[in-house]
C-alpha cells in the first residue's frame, strides 16, 4: 500500500469525527486504487447519496 492509500483509508475511518464530503469521496475513487479501498470509497458515496 503506497502513501496515498494510506492517506485514504485514515480519511475514511475518521470519517465519524470528520464528515466528507461528496467532491473528496469522489476524487479519492480511483479504478487504480486497491479493491478494498474502492469498495470502502463506494460504500461512503453510497451513503452520502441516500442522505441527499
Amino acid at each position: 500500500m503506497n502513501t496515498e492509500e494510506s492517506n485514504k483509508w485514515n480519511t475514511l475511518h475518521n470519517v465519524k469525527s470528520s464528515k466528507q464530503s461528496a467532491d473528496w469521496l469522489k476524487n479519492a475513487y480511483n479504478p487504480n486504487i486497491n479493491s478494498d479501498l474502492r469498495q470502502e470509497t463506494a460504500i461512503h458515496l453510497e451513503q452520502l447519496s441516500n442522505v441527499g
